[in-house]
């Protein structure tokens, strides 16, 4: 087998995908759920939900984002938690009452895979090495895909918001065809992606 009967002449993309060094750059990606697991940090025994992520569409396709939703006793935690059953449809939110409740069918998180929404990438720094940078979905990443300020988002290719943590790398992403962030370094040469430090949890 020569080194080149395998290379097909798609090259849609490629630029973006290697300006990000392979990781999916910061923006905003239509994505479905595809996994949910429950988890524990090592240090503390802190629950949590690990949900995985599919990209629907651009030149990120097929690529999944996995982020944990840790079940402490702290108002941002309860918060993100309470923002994902929401937007995965695990729970509905009564305007009147201004409380959660149960959807019937809905039980667990796993209970919503393949519910399409729109999620917030944006670039973490690795807990050891500064100089590389994770994909991970923003603290208020979990988005509406009917919401108006999201459609338009979309519009406009998915780019960062003004200000936003990944705005400082430059760019647009989503398959806009928009210029990229300067690369990360990629990961190690197992392909293993490093899993962010939960000690302090």
């Amino acid at each position: 087998m020569s080194f080149y009967d395998n290379i097909d002449d798609d090259a849609a993309g490629v630029e973006d995908r290697m300006a990000s060094g392979g990781q999916i750059a910061p923006g905003f990606y239509r994505a479905k759920l595809v996994g949910a697991a429950e988890v524990e940090s090592k240090s503390k025994g802190t629950p949590g939900m690990e949900l995985t992520f599919e990209v629907m569409g651009g030149v990120f396709d097929g690529k999944e984002v996995s982020d944990t939703l840790w079940n402490t006793d702290k108002q941002f935690s309860q918060d993100r938690i309470k923002l994902a059953m929401v937007r995965l449809g695990l729970r509905r939110l009564n305007p009147q009452t201004n409380k959660l409740e149960k959807v019937e069918g809905k039980n667990d998180f796993l209970d919503c895979r393949e519910t399409e929404i729109v999620i917030e990438i944006v670039h973490e720094p690795d807990q050891h090495d500064k100089a590389k940078f994770w994909p991970r979905i923003a603290p208020n990443g979990f988005h509406d895909p009917n919401d108006s300020k999201i459609k338009d988002i979309m519009a406009k290719g998915g780019k960062p918001r003004a200000g936003g943590k990944g705005d400082d790398k430059g760019g647009g992403t989503a398959g806009s065809g928009a210029k990229s962030p300067p690369p990360p370094p990629p990961p190690s040469a197992t392909g293993t992606a490093k899993k962010r430090d939960v000690s302090r949890l």
